[in-house]
């Protein structure tokens, strides 16, 4: 905020103005103050396949080999709000490309600045068409047509606004969250499994926190059935599935503690863990005026 101080001398005597006069302690105007903005520009994860090479003495080896890629982009307009999300899936077969897909992310906001509709183009793994629809600023239902099949899911919250349960009733299921004291999202129980899915989580800043959506449950296989709306505080760490399966992530982090790089293993029955996929983030930074 700019302060501009003038001081003014007046004197007097008798009713008459016999001089005025500015002083040298006039202040010159303070110019803006800026800081440097990070946003999440590039997100490209790869995904391995692993297998055992058995050989002709008995023993085994293992082997493996990159199974496909995503690749998202991200676009900005002059407001760094996101202007457009694309993305590419590249299929590799004996580590040579064999396929590759390109997809759009077309979504529109509503006037709150919350996802609206979501349109998905490109590979079959993404491409679906979502409508959100909210009470009391919260998604209170979402519909998906995937051109093939219909379906919709509704949501729950308590007082603290917290997602609590969610239902899709032409399967049926049923979801139930639960959170730690620092309101992260630690456990998905499904009506049609004993166990739950847990949920771990580091410190650091999440990098899809400036978004209008969340990537995260894209990104991790495993995580699934929570809206793109919700906005995980910070990245997951660990999870574990109704079955057993553990995934353990090890970071690396920028100055700014944003993840660069994740590294996702996965162990099953007391066995060596694997690389089942690496997730390597990328940012670009603008100068934004801080508002005093």
């Amino acid at each position: 905020m700019n302060k501009v101080i003038k001081t003014i001398a007046l004197a007097s005597f008798f009713l008459t103005i016999v001089g005025c006069s500015s002083d040298d302690t006039s202040k010159t105007p303070e110019g803006p103050t800026f800081e440097n903005k990070q946003l999440i520009s590039h997100v490209k994860s790869t995904y391995y396949w692993n297998d055992e090479e058995y050989k002709e003495d008995g023993t085994t080896q293992h082997i493996s080999g990159t199974d496909y890629v995503i690749d998202f982009n991200f676009s900005y307009d002059d407001h760094l709000a996101l202007s457009a999300l694309t993305y590419k899936v590249i299929y590799y077969q004996d580590n040579e490309i064999r396929k590759v897909t390109d997809g759009v992310f077309n979504f529109k906001l509503n006037q709150a600045g919350q996802l609206e509709t979501l349109d998905i183009t490109g590979d079959i793994m993404f491409r679906n068409t979502y409508t959100y629809t909210y009470t009391d600023g919260l998604v209170s239902k979402i519909e998906s047509n995937d051109g093939s099949q219909k379906s919709e899911q509704t949501f729950t919250y308590n007082a603290a606004k917290q997602m609590i349960q969610s239902e899709i009733p032409s399967i049926p299921w049923t979801f139930n969250y639960t959170y730690n004291n620092q309101n992260q999202l630690i456990k998905i129980q499904n009506n049609r499994t004993e166990l739950p899915e847990q949920i771990e989580y580091d410190a650091k800043s999440n990098p899809f926190k400036d978004l209008p959506f969340d990537l995260t449950s894209v990104l991790f296989e495993g995580v699934n059935y929570i809206p793109l709306t919700y906005m995980f505080p910070n990245n997951i760490q660990g999870y574990k599935t109704p079955y057993l399966d553990t995934y353990q992530l090890e970071y690396k982090y920028d100055e700014n503690n944003n993840p660069i790089k994740a590294s996702i293993y996965y162990q099953s029955d007391n066995q060596p863990k694997e690389l089942d996929y690496e997730i390597d983030y990328s940012y670009i930074t603008k100068k934004v005026e801080v508002t005093k």
